[in-house]
């Protein structure tokens, strides 16, 4: 259920993730990286190498999927937040695609959302394990070995869904009205964005 209701910190929002201790989001169109304080607002923005998609944060850094401007070719860039600095050296998307992230502990995760596809990738972007999905994928976040989703089922709608490990698919737990992405968990609730709407919200699933 949603337990916390915010505006949109930027109306392109779409990638969120929280550090440990507050929450960041990215704005597509504005290519900006948005550090936000208790009440939602910005506090800090930093320009972003291209439009930002999916966020999440590693043991010590954030990373982002990024879509070129032109091309909208898909690469994972870092950034540093103790730095304020983007990192060198990005990763390609498999195929030049991809949309959210997640961190495990020890690998990144992508979506495909149209691809219906989650990927574990290694160091060097390269798959190193993939997990087909039913449906569309539009946020992804690991709590231990489980993996919690955000799922288009229906039109109109998103479901959370979890996968415990050796599920065949994801079992359906909170259905939000609403075109909602990204998935970041910040130790109770999941917190999610409406792209077609004005509002973030916290989603206890």
């Amino acid at each position: 259920m949603i337990v916390t209701t915010r505006p949109k910190p930027s109306g392109a929002t779409i990638g969120l993730a929280w550090d440990g201790s507050r929450l960041w989001a990215g704005d597509f169109d504005g290519q900006v990286l948005l550090m936000l304080g208790d009440a939602g607002t910005p506090e800090a923005s930093f320009p972003a190498p291209g439009r930002l998609v999916g966020l999440a944060f590693t043991d010590a850094r954030l990373a982002a999927v990024v879509s070129h401007p032109d091309t909208d070719n898909r690469t994972i860039r870092f950034f540093d937040p103790q730095g304020h600095a983007w990192l060198d050296e990005p990763i390609r998307c498999p195929g030049d695609t991809g949309s959210q992230l997640a961190w495990d502990g020890g690998h990144l995760w992508l979506c495909q959302r149209y691809n219906k596809t989650v990927l574990q990738l290694n160091d060097d972007g390269t798959v190193r394990h993939s997990i087909d999905v039913p449906y569309e994928i539009t946020g992804l976040a690991w709590l231990g070995a489980t993996a919690w989703m955000n799922l288009r089922v229906e039109e109109g709608f998103s479901d959370v869904g979890k996968r415990p490990p050796g599920a065949s698919r994801p079992a359906l737990v909170e259905r939000i009205p609403g075109a909602l992405a990204s998935l970041a968990y910040d130790g109770e609730c999941f917190w999610t964005v409406d792209l077609r709407g004005d509002n973030l919200y916290r989603v206890r699933a």
